[in-house]
């Protein structure tokens, strides 16, 4: 797995901007997971997964890295293909337009939050514990 990839593709950005696909991708950071463990982590369809699987594997975000027989029925294990994304400067035309400062410290507070959700418990990912707590 690489440390960082960087994303050159507006369909990359738009594929990680989706909520369900953003929680998938935090869990195969973790491990790998077959499209089965992944409906019943979020309690979806096998088909629902399927199809943001195959969006994540279309825009090389993520990859099969095993196979397993099991019943007859051959089970992919899929993973991320990095630790961290990172748009490319090319996707980002804003970018002249920030100085080396805000550059700094824009990306100091990314890896900051990058460090602090990587350490967080399993429980503060739990959406009903969330909801529990604002209550």
């Amino acid at each position: 797995m690489l440390p960082m990839m960087t994303l050159t593709d507006h369909s990359q950005l738009k594929a990680l901007s989706d909520p369900l696909r953003a929680k998938m991708m935090i869990r195969l950071l973790e491990k790998p997971y077959t499209g089965q463990q992944l409906s019943e982590v979020f309690d979806l369809s096998r088909s629902k997964i399927h199809y943001h699987l195959k969006e994540l594997e279309k825009n090389k975000l993520i990859k099969v890295v095993r196979r397993e027989e099991k019943n007859g029925i051959v089970q992919k294990f899929y993973q991320s293909v990095a630790r961290g994304f990172t748009p490319s400067a090319e996707l980002l035309p804003h970018v002249t337009d920030i100085s080396e400062s805000s550059r700094q410290l824009l990306f100091q507070m990314a890896e900051k939050t990058k460090s602090v959700i990587l350490s967080a418990p399993e429980h503060a990912f739990d959406q009903e514990s969330r909801h529990r707590g604002s209550i």
